[in-house]
C-alpha cells in the first residue's frame, strides 16, 4: 500500500513539470515554490537589458541633465599642466571645450590653440661657464685675461649641458690686487695740495709713482719734478702802494711826478708788508685840470 501511494506522487509531479514547461506558468499560480516565475522574470529582464545596451552604446549617465566623464579636454593654456610639465603649442588642441547636457558628452571647438603638456626641459647644472667679463667676479677678485674663458655660453634643452664658444675672451677671476696704503706720493703737479698750500719745486719730490700689487707698496720715479707742497704765503694787505704810472689813477685825476712815489714795490711774505723802491719815479695822482 505504501509503494502504491509513493509511485502516484512521482507520476502526479512529472505531469505537473510538463504542463509548466508547455504553458509558461504553473496552474497553481503565486502558491507555488516560484522558482519557475522567478526565473522566467530574469531571463526575460537580462534579455531585454542586452537588447538596450547592444543597440545604443548609451552609458547610464545619458539623457537630460547628465555629466561628461573625465576631465575637460579643453587644452593646457586653460586648465594649466601636472608639475614637470610645461604648456607649449604642439599638437592640435582645442581652446574651448563644454558639457552636453543631453548626451553626457564633451564637445570642443575646432581649433589647435588650446596648449598641449609637454615634459619640461632639463635644467642646465651648476653656474654659467661663461667668463667673468659677464659674470662678474666673487668679492676679493679681480677679471682679468688670464687662461681661457669662453665670452658666451648656453644651455642645451636636450642634454641639460652648457655649451659655449671656443674663444677666450671672457676673463678669469683672479685674486684682487693688494692696495697700497696712504695717497699716492706723487708731486704736487700731478695731485694738486690741500687747502692753504701751495705747489712749488722745493724739496725733492717724484713726478710719477705707482702701486706695486705684488708687495703693496708705493714704487716711484728718481726725479724731483712733481713739486711740494708748501703753505700760502701771506698777502700783503691794501692795493700796492707802487706809483700811478704802474697802477693809473681813479677818474679825474692825472698821473704826474710830483711829490715821492716808488716806481716798483712788492709783497714781503714773511712779514705781509710792502717793501718798495726809493726812487719817486712812480708819479702822483692830482687832479686833472
Amino acid at each position: 500500500m505504501r509503494l502504491s501511494n509513493t509511485l502516484s506522487s512521482l507520476c502526479c509531479a512529472s505531469a505537473l513539470s510538463l504542463l509548466v514547461a508547455a504553458c509558461g506558468s504553473s496552474p497553481l499560480g503565486d502558491g507555488g515554490e516560484g522558482g519557475g516565475s522567478t526565473g522566467a522574470s530574469s531571463a526575460s529582464g537580462a534579455s531585454s537589458a542586452s537588447g538596450a545596451s547592444g543597440g545604443h552604446g548609451t552609458s547610464t549617465s545619458s539623457g537630460p541633465g547628465a555629466e561628461c566623464s573625465g576631465p575637460n579636454p579643453v587644452g593646457c593654456h586653460v586648465q594649466g599642466c601636472p608639475e614637470g610639465q610645461t604648456c607649449a603649442d604642439e599638437g592640435c588642441t582645442p581652446s574651448h571645450c563644454g558639457c552636453d547636457p543631453e548626451t553626457g558628452s564633451w564637445y570642443c571647438t575646432d581649433d589647435c590653440g588650446g596648449g598641449t603638456c609637454v615634459p619640461d626641459e632639463p635644467a642646465c647644472s651648476g653656474p654659467n661657464p661663461v667668463g667673468c667679463h659677464v659674470q662678474g667676479c666673487p668679492e676679493g677678485q679681480t677679471c682679468a685675461d688670464e687662461g681661457c674663458t669662453p665670452s658666451h655660453c648656453g644651455c642645451d634643452p636636450e642634454t641639460g649641458s652648457w655649451y659655449c664658444t671656443d674663444d677666450c675672451g671672457g676673463g678669469t677671476c683672479v685674486p684682487g690686487e693688494p692696495a697700497c696704503s696712504g695717497p699716492n706720493p706723487v708731486g704736487c703737479h700731478v695731485q694738486g695740495c690741500p687747502e692753504g698750500q701751495t705747489c712749488a719745486d722745493e724739496g725733492c719730490t717724484p713726478s710719477h709713482c705707482g702701486c706695486d700689487p705684488e708687495t703693496g707698496s708705493w714704487y716711484c720715479t728718481e726725479d724731483c719734478g712733481g713739486g711740494t707742497c708748501v703753505p700760502d704765503e701771506p698777502a700783503c694787505s691794501g692795493p700796492s702802494p707802487v706809483g700811478c704810472r704802474v697802477q693809473g689813477c681813479p677818474e679825474g685825476q692825472t698821473c704826474v711826478d710830483e711829490g715821492c712815489t716808488p716806481s716798483s714795490c712788492g709783497c714781503d711774505t714773511a712779514r705781509g708788508l710792502w717793501i718798495c723802491t726809493a726812487d719817486c719815479g712812480g708819479g702822483t695822482c692830482v687832479p686833472a685840470r
